[in-house]
């Protein structure tokens, strides 16, 4: 692992201190899960966006983002992201079905 600095307002590093305390880990480890997190977070938004513009399948956002379908929907509907199964998506759904099973069987 790399170690980085970054500089905090003493009010926000207590905050921190505060709630590592309440759950029992390390600071630096909390700050590490919140970088973490946020990154999961910026990754679930722009596969949600790539799926609104038709440049990704829902299946293949929902795998690269690491959650669950009804997580992925839940948060495209939070950010009133327009996914729909029309005709066009849902062909393209089939689409990476199709090719993720004849992936499967040549394996």
């Amino acid at each position: 692992m790399i170690t980085i600095s970054t500089r905090l307002d003493e009010k926000i590093l207590s905050k921190i201190e505060k709630l590592a305390n309440k759950m029992n880990l390390q600071r630096s480890a909390l700050i590490r899960k919140f970088i973490l997190d946020g990154l999961q977070e910026e990754n679930l938004k722009e596969n949600i966006s790539l799926v609104v513009q038709g440049e990704m399948s829902i299946g293949q956002a929902v795998e690269d983002s690491q959650v669950t379908y009804y997580k992925f929907l839940k948060v495209a509907r939070l950010l009133n992201a327009e996914i729909g199964l029309d005709e066009t998506t849902l062909n393209q759904e089939f689409k990476v079905i199709e090719e993720h099973l004849y992936t499967e069987k040549i394996k």
